[in-house]
């Protein structure tokens, strides 16, 4: 377990290198420094045990020098996270679609470590601002499906987001498709009074109305 968040602490700075003292302080804090040395000694070779990688492959995959660890980007591709920031930090409606697919849940689950949390929430808000975005541009181009689609996506990310609610119901009521806009607002009713206490906007609540006298 400790290989694996070595591997991903590394690969969170990527392009830069990581003190091997501040590796030591986050895998084994109550170790002197000695013992926590040795320990990651160890999990180096674990990794390597577990990546099948020979001296050649070790030392073209991981820069290191007496003081620190870095992953060499020049041999390894880019992975999800550093993908994930570069998508949503996009302007194109193309790059928010790619990161809502490329979003496959928390980053490293498992992990309770605070720099594994805040990328963790990072993340996630990056990918809920993204299917916000694509939502708004879809309505704006008139294209209700795309919208709602978007809007669905991002709410399952955060069943809260009211904007997103709003946005999916609007598609909706254009689509015509009125008991699906009920239970958007049914359902983020719900979530809103269980995880927040509150009740929902003025303008869902109108958006409500108006899908119920729709309704046949």
């Amino acid at each position: 377990e400790k290989a694996r968040w070595l591997m991903a602490r590394l690969a969170w700075s990527w392009g830069q290198p990581v003190s091997t003292e501040s590796l030591m302080e986050l895998l084994w804090p109550d170790l002197p420094a000695l013992r926590g040395r040795k320990n990651l000694s160890q999990c180096l070779m674990s990794l390597r045990q577990t990546l099948h990688l020979g001296d050649d492959d070790e030392q073209e995959m991981l820069l290191r020098t007496p003081a620190s660890l870095q992953l060499n980007p020049t041999c390894l591709d880019q992975h999800d996270a550093v993908r994930l920031k570069g998508l949503t930090s996009s302007e194109e409606p193309a790059a928010w679609e790619k990161a809502l697919s490329l979003y496959q849940g928390e980053f490293l689950p498992g992990c309770f470590d605070e720099w594994a949390l805040l990328e963790s929430d990072d993340l996630h808000a990056r990918v809920v601002a993204a299917s916000e975005k694509l939502t708004q541009y879809c309505l704006d181009g008139q294209d209700w499906s795309g919208a709602l689609q978007a809007a669905q996506r991002g709410l399952a990310l955060d069943p809260c987001h009211q904007d997103l609610a709003l946005a999916g119901m609007e598609a909706c009521l254009k689509l015509g498709r009125f008991e699906l806009a009920v239970r958007t607002f049914e359902q983020v009713k719900k979530q809103l009074r269980t995880q927040l206490d509150v009740e929902p906007s003025t303008e869902l609540l109108r958006a409500f109305q108006r899908a119920r006298l729709e309704m046949p």
